[in-house]
């Protein structure tokens, strides 16, 4: 949502510092959060915090207006339940993680630069060059993509989509090359 309405902002505030600080200045309310929500009841229970976790879901069951049961109670998560910590190094050890691991880099690679390119030349992309109108077309278009993102993913698993869209955004970038004024 703020994505789309970051070129209505652009557009009332045109200089880049002014706009700068008015997109920044009211992130400093939102330091003050962490002093108002409370830690997740599972995240204090994984490190053994039971009367807090305890006390936090009373609070959440009391602004829900809902009620614990009489006979609920917490308990604490064992050494063998948890098992071994999962370490970053953990991604290079055998050779299926590491090639699984390399395969996603690689892609949230690609994926940033040519969403990070699209978005730069945003602009060119239409005759008139309004950046502010293609930006929010930009925005806009990802609300119905994410909706069918989930869609996708939910009937048809994640590869079968995920391949089939990269090989569409491959063939649209290079159709778009055809079209492109040779000035870029």
């Amino acid at each position: 949502m703020g994505y789309a309405l970051l070129p209505l902002i652009a557009y009332l505030v045109p200089e880049w510092n002014k706009l700068l600080l008015t997109l920044s200045v009211p992130l400093i309310l939102i330091i003050g959060i962490a002093f108002v929500i409370p830690e997740s009841p599972r995240w204090q229970i994984v490190n053994n915090k039971m009367t807090k976790a305890q006390k936090t879901l009373e609070k959440i069951s009391q602004k829900n207006k809902k009620s614990l049961p009489k006979d609920f109670a917490l308990q604490a998560v064992t050494e063998e339940e948890s098992g071994d910590e999962a370490k970053f190094w953990h991604l290079f050890t055998n050779a299926n993680m590491l090639k699984k691991t390399l395969i996603q880099y690689f892609v949230w690679f690609s994926c940033s630069v040519v969403y990070y390119g699209l978005t730069l030349s945003g602009a060119t992309l239409f005759p008139d060059g309004n950046l502010y109108l293609t930006f929010l077309i930009g925005a806009l278009v990802e609300f119905p993509a994410y909706a069918l993102t989930i869609i996708f993913i939910f009937y048809f698993g994640r590869r079968g989509p995920l391949s089939f869209v990269f090989l569409l955004g491959g063939v649209a970038m290079f159709m778009m090359l055809a079209f492109l004024d040779s000035k870029l």
